[in-house]
């Protein structure tokens, strides 16, 4: 975890928090509000950068990369 983060454990705790004041729940309501679907799903990866464009650091592959997120919207 990157040093400007602060400890893994202070993160750790924070998620966990959230977690158990259904933050997350919170967040993925307000997401299918804006759109007409029944089901969201948030997904994100990391690819390697090559190149210019926003280039961050993937501290668990040790390597530059680039962050993509992906949210798709369903109706059942």
């Amino acid at each position: 975890m990157p040093i400007k983060y602060r400890s893994y454990k202070t993160t750790w705790r924070r998620i966990k928090r959230w977690q158990d004041e259904r933050v997350w729940d919170r967040i993925l309501r307000a997401l299918a509000s804006i759109r007409s679907c029944e089901i969201s799903a948030v997904d994100s990866s990391t690819v390697e950068a090559k190149g210019g464009g926003v280039v961050g650091y993937d501290g668990l592959k040790h390597k530059k990369c680039s962050k993509i997120h992906v949210a798709n919207n369903y109706k059942v």
